[in-house]
């Protein structure tokens, strides 16, 4: 007789990414408008043209995910005189400042963290570093019914937490910082930077700035769709069961006097 064909179960990280695909949120982002000139009256965020990379692309997608940058169009250029229309520029110009909204990390004189870690930012920890509690509650009131209980910390808790597994290793790429110190035993090829840069067109395809922003979108969607499941299985997996060891560890003497 034939054996019975073994049913394969989907893995955990592509059912993530279903439910995230499903989000309200991501409609923010399957619906960017990239742009390589300014019109007038559009609300704009700016960023630089040409090869773009992972600290952009996600810095871009979590500011999408807020109410006060959802309309905003993304133009991508390096003009300065259009750059200065935008409202926030990331990436690009040569310029920190927290107040004016410029995000640019690459000028020699910068060398912002997020404390505690000592990685340097790219674009993208210096949104996450500046925006990334009011994201968080975003994402997290976006994937689980009601809004965030923060009564026992679970911000600071996702703010450090999501830094740390996910945002850090993205600065460390884009800086050029290697993993670890020494020869490397082996080579990881498969991060969320060499497939963001993956996107970009190759030598022998159509370069265009069209076909350009048009990758560049796609590589908004993959960034907030990975940053999105990481925020959703932190909110509704790991946080449920740290509340219920806490809870058992709490009540361990009223079991064991």
């Amino acid at each position: 007789t034939e054996r019975p064909l073994k049913r394969s179960r989907p893995d955990a990280s592509s059912m993530s990414f279903s439910r995230v695909a499903a989000l309200p949120l991501m409609a923010r982002l399957n619906s960017l408008s990239v742009v390589s000139t300014s019109v007038d009256g559009a609300k704009l965020i700016g960023t630089h043209s040409g090869s773009f990379h992972c600290d952009e692309a996600l810095a871009i997608a979590m500011l999408k995910m807020l109410p006060r940058f959802q309309e905003h169009q993304i133009l991508r250029t390096r003009a300065s005189d259009q750059l200065s229309g935008c409202e926030l520029v990331v990436d690009v110009g040569a310029e920190y400042d927290a107040d004016s909204l410029r995000f640019d990390h690459h000028q020699r004189s910068f060398d912002g963290v997020l404390e505690p870690f000592a990685t340097k930012l790219s674009s993208a920890g210096l949104v996450y570093k500046h925006f990334g509690r009011q994201v968080l509650t975003e994402v997290a009131n976006g994937c689980r019914e009601g809004v965030l209980d923060d009564s026992e910390g679970l911000l600071e808790l996702l703010y450090e937490r999501v830094y740390r597994k996910f945002m850090e290793h993205i600065d460390g790429i884009d800086n050029g910082i290697e993993v670890a110190d020494g020869k490397l035993h082996y080579v990881v090829s498969t991060t969320l930077s060499q497939r963001v840069g993956a996107l970009n067109p190759r030598w022998n395809e159509d370069r265009s700035e069209a076909a350009t922003n048009a990758a560049f979108e796609q590589a908004v969607v993959l960034t907030g769709q990975e940053f999105v499941a990481v925020v959703e299985g932190l909110v509704n997996s790991w946080w449920p069961a740290r509340s219920i060891v806490r809870s058992a560890m709490q009540k361990r003497f009223d079991v064991h006097a």
